[in-house]
């Protein structure tokens, strides 16, 4: 994820007449707790400092990964979603602070005051020394004292290592990389039309191509290649909606050779045809809640209203976020203004997740269609919702292709478990699960989100030491994207009946992001489907 950061030294110079305080500090060690957080504008600054833990935080729609080696800051006034965990005992240390200027009667130029007063918000990389972490547990721990003067002592504490934080960024901006993916991708967002040469970006930094990718897909989260693509196709989709230029004409000016080349790869970036991406925007589509996005994406449909500050994911945002015109949030009041002046076709939302009073005035506004969550299957959300919509079709051919492909796919995985000893295990907040078939369908796949919080049938619980006794030569683990699951997920790992396993130590264990368990759509339950193709085509002759 990009953070935003002042590179210049200069820049620092300011910050010699502003001021800091601490405003409260927590330090959660205790494990496998989960620490949740939300404000739509924050009162003041926070910094994360995941010690021992891993988690999200999504500040303005943006999501930043919380895992040791890295910092989170969110500025005062950002809207911020945050989830941690505690892995171990040294936990997660999380800092409330303010900052203002200290400007002297006698000063020529004020600092200019429509700036925030913090110079970066994001994550970056920092591994905090003994030193800092003596710094952290003093602050803390005095903070919280009930010596009064010992607030003191955690504000000293607190300065000292914003000092810290601070000189560690800015050497990394000196002597790093930083400032030179900065302008490669800066170069990319000014030249994405023309044919950008990764090797000639990579000569620039004086590193290798592959270095080059390494950095930049472990600095931003995407491929080089990918991000100019997801930049070529949200301005092809500018052009698009202005309906007055032919799509040979839109091609060359994304950058693509010819309209065949365009066509190929706007239907493999947005899954559906250029003229039926434009025929269907002219339907207004409100999905209320963010799990109606993987109900109308098989629909062809994508919304132009929708949540997208999912703090577990950036997938959605980062694929359909451009199309996303009008950006929900959690508020009624917020979500009803915004769609009144959208003035949508229809809103498509999930019965439990909204109150009968709230759907009754969405009413008001527009059609509206509410899934019934806790019944019925994923298949019959899909079909309900297209009905609606008059899509009964696209539903149909949709389900169809995904039997054919999960008959495929069933028949390779059950190969595999004939030549490896194939395991499947299911990682989720709770623990470990071991997948057994017991469906009369062929066909079954070890994979079905549940809508509710019961253990599947057609997982058994297990331990880590009870792991030896499937003595598997390939394992396929099956993991949950949240992050309490994300934890038990990393101490199965830490534990030396998992390192002796015979699939581990050959490096024959292979991930399928499962998703939340509640996002029980026919999406997820697709991009699952072929995950799993992706690494049987891999490992199957």
């Amino acid at each position: 994820m990009i953070s935003t950061f002042i590179n210049d030294q200069a820049a620092y110079t300011p910050m010699e007449n502003m001021w800091f305080k601490l405003h409260d500090v927590w330090h959660i060690q205790k494990r496998n707790t989960c620490w949740n957080f939300k404000s739509n504008k924050l009162d003041f600054h926070m910094l994360f400092i995941p010690i021992g833990g891993l988690g999200h935080v999504s500040i303005n729609g943006h999501n930043y990964g919380l895992r040791p080696g890295f910092i989170v800051v969110c500025r005062a006034g950002q809207e911020v979603r945050a989830e941690a965990a505690v892995q171990d005992e040294d936990g997660i240390y999380i800092v409330c602070f303010e900052s203002g200027f200290a400007v002297l009667e006698t000063a020529n130029d004020p600092p200019d005051r429509s700036e925030s007063l913090f110079p970066f918000s994001g994550d970056f990389d920092f591994t905090p020394s003994h030193a800092d972490l003596a710094l952290c547990d003093t602050m803390a721990r005095c903070w919280h004292s009930k010596n009064k003067m010992e607030r003191l002592r955690s504000q000293a504490a607190f300065h000292e290592l914003l000092y810290s934080i601070m000189q560690s960024r800015l050497l990394k901006n000196v002597k790093g990389w930083n400032k030179e993916l900065v302008a490669a991708k800066a170069f990319m967002e000014r030249h994405y039309e023309q044919a950008i040469d990764i090797e000639q970006l990579a000569g620039s930094m004086q590193v290798s191509s592959r270095h080059f990718r390494r950095l930049f897909k472990d600095t931003y989260g995407i491929s080089a290649m990918d991000y100019i693509n997801e930049l070529r196709m949200n301005k092809a989709k500018q052009l698009m909606e202005k309906g007055c230029m032919p799509i040979e004409e839109i091609a060359r000016q994304t950058g693509y050779n010819n309209e065949s080349h365009f066509r190929r790869m706007f239907r493999k970036q947005v899954g559906i045809p250029p003229a039926l991406y434009l025929k269907n925007r002219q339907m207004k589509v409100a999905a209320y809640n963010w799990s109606n996005l993987g109900q109308l994406l098989p629909l062809h449909i994508i919304p132009q209203a929708a949540p997208m500050d999912q703090y577990w994911t950036d997938h959605y945002r980062r694929k359909y976020g451009a199309d996303v015109t009008v950006p929900l949030g959690h508020r009624y009041d917020f979500n009803r203004e915004a769609l009144s002046r959208f003035g949508p076709d229809c809103i498509i939302g999930i019965d439990a997740y909204v109150t009968p009073e709230e759907q009754e005035r969405l009413g008001q506004i527009a059609r509206t269609f509410f899934v019934p969550w806790l019944t019925g299957s994923w298949r019959d959300h899909l079909r309900l919702i297209a009905e609606f919509l008059d899509r009964g079709r696209e539903a149909e051919a949709w389900l169809d292709k995904y039997d054919d492909k999960a008959g495929l796919v069933s028949d390779k995985v059950n190969r595999l478990i004939r030549q490896d000893d194939l395991l499947t295990i299911m990682i989720d907040r709770k623990g470990c699960y071991r997948w057994v078939n017991r469906r009369e369908d062929p066909a079954a796949l070890p994979f079905a989100p549940r809508r509710i919080d019961q253990l599947p049938s057609d997982f058994i619980r297990m331990t880590a030491d009870e792991l030896q006794d499937w003595e598997a030569g390939r394992i396929l683990i099956l993991l949950s994207e949240d992050v309490m699951s994300r934890v038990t997920w990393h101490e199965l790992q830490q534990t030396q009946h998992w390192k002796n396993l015979k699939a581990v130590r050959g490096q024959r264990v292979h991930i399928v992001t499962i998703g939340p368990w509640f996002e029980y759509t026919a999406y997820n339950h697709g991009m699952i489907l072929d995950q799993i193709m992706g690494i049987c085509g891999h490992v199957l002759p």
